[in-house]
């Protein structure tokens, strides 16, 4: 049998052999029973034991361990990663936020793109999206971004009027056909209208419109791209009048998303665009289009006796 003064070494090492031998539950025992001690052996043993019950989604054992060594000068540098780690997967986003200062100020902290990350995604998913911005910025510069990374920066970019640049992080996530591409699309839409470009605006409306994966998507942007066009064609009537045709076809086939009575306003709105533009252009443009303001005038009626 050992002598005690040398059991939290033995333990030790039995832990860091077994941890890189990938024997995690040894490492893991060896570790729980030094990391009580009072010997050079018991700070390490805490961190190993904190770390595998991190890996193991054992955050609160593991935050409660970490919390212990945030004051220990070996470890300074990677402690505070792991809380706000922790804090984050537990969606405590202001504790990450209000740990911020402990993370960025030591000197000898790891992963800093990612601490970065952490900190700015915080503030996002807090609404706090202007405070995001030079933590994105800092986190998308020094390392490799992903879609959600780009979408997260722009969005922030959006929401806080900086469009030009909006547009410029929406663009690099509409490469693929999903949800994340027709969301980024709509919205480099509306960034457009914000800075007053209608011809742009048109083109990634329609872009979007012709994305099927979100109906209620589609069902707006087919509808602004039929309102733009509406406005900037200097022979308006042929285009706009397809398009609101399809707006009006795409609302009355219906999503999950719209309530009826919703559904029936929008109809409504594109059929007054239409029968302002025969009043302003009296010429033939078709027999459908006259069949939709007859039914625009009958919609009128019903609503009156509603």
């Amino acid at each position: 049998e050992l002598e005690k003064k040398l059991h939290d070494e033995f333990l030790f090492k039995l832990g860091y052999s077994a941890l890189q031998n990938e024997d995690k539950q040894v490492a893991f025992n060896a570790f729980r029973d030094a990391k009580d001690g009072k010997s050079q052996y018991t700070a390490p043993s805490l961190y190993f034991f904190s770390y595998l019950n991190y890996l193991s989604s054992s955050l609160q054992v593991a935050l409660e361990g970490f919390e212990k060594l945030r004051l220990d000068s070996t470890f300074c540098g990677v402690v505070p990663y792991y809380i706000a780690q922790i804090y984050h997967k537990q969606e405590r986003y202001k504790e990450v936020i209000d740990f911020a200062p402990t993370l960025t100020n030591c000197t000898f902290i790891d992963n800093e793109s990612d601490v970065n990350h952490l900190i700015g995604n915080a503030h996002y998913r807090l609404g706090n999206y202007s405070a995001a911005i030079p933590f994105l910025e800092n986190y998308n510069r020094k390392s490799k971004p992903n879609r959600d990374d780009c979408y997260e920066l722009a969005f922030c970019y959006y929401k806080s009027n900086e469009f030009e640049k909006a547009i410029r992080q929406f663009d690099r996530v509409t490469g693929a056909k999903d949800s994340l591409a027709q969301v980024a699309m709509y919205q480099i839409g509306e960034s457009y209208l914000a800075l007053g470009k209608l011809l742009p605006a048109r083109s990634a409306f329609e872009r979007a419109s012709e994305m099927t994966i979100l109906e209620e998507i589609k069902e707006d942007a087919l509808y602004n791209f039929a309102v733009i066009s509406f406005k900037v064609d200097i022979n308006p009537y042929d285009e706009s009048v397809r398009a609101f045709k399809q707006a009006k076809q795409a609302l009355r086939k219906g999503g999950a998303d719209l309530n009826v009575e919703d559904r029936l306003e929008r109809i409504e709105q594109a059929l007054d665009h239409l029968f302002d533009g025969l009043i302003a252009q009296r010429q033939q443009i078709g027999a459908g289009v006259a069949i939709d303001v007859v039914g625009h005038g009958l919609a009128a009626k019903a609503q009156k006796k509603r």
